[in-house]
């Protein structure tokens, strides 16, 4: 296919995936001309078959370039599954308030509420001892404490 004829069929390729995208795009339909570029470098030009979907339409006889043009309106059902596939590699926005302690801190405090417990009367006794020696609050120890399975895990 001519060079010319090709950026037409890769500009409507473009075109259907941008729309496509727009349709993820919480409540806005259009996007501005920045985010167009960003979504056109990153997430289009990244695409698995965009390169071999090229390679293909420059081997098609110019004859044919009228039946690509149709063809590509089916596009959108294929363009959102790549969409959905391409989401999951984007890093997620854990949110939430940052911690006052770091993990090792929140690690190292749990195992000495378990040394504690031996030495004190009660739990709380243990919490407040441990608390101090770390300047926490005995509230957030307790916290901690109760969620410290998850800390396991981090």
């Amino acid at each position: 296919m001519k060079p010319e004829l090709l950026r037409k069929v890769i500009a409507k390729m473009d075109a259907i995936y941008l729309e496509t995208a727009s349709s993820f795009a919480r409540g806005n339909t259009d996007f501005s001309e920045e985010r167009k570029k960003d979504i056109l470098r990153d997430l289009l030009a990244k695409r698995p078959g965009r390169a071999r979907l090229e390679e293909m339409y420059r081997e098609v006889p110019d004859e044919e370039f009228e039946k690509v043009m149709s063809s590509l309106d089916t596009i959108p059902r294929d363009a959102q599954k790549d969409f959905k596939a391409a989401l999951a590699h984007f890093p997620k926005d854990r949110g939430g308030r940052p911690s006052e302690f770091p993990v090792e801190i929140r690690q190292k405090a749990i195992q000495d509420v378990r040394l504690e417990r031996a030495h004190c009367d009660s739990l709380r006794d243990a919490i407040e001892t441990v608390a101090r020696r770390y300047k926490m609050t005995p509230d957030y120890l307790r916290k901690v404490w109760k969620n410290r399975k998850r800390l396991k895990h981090i």
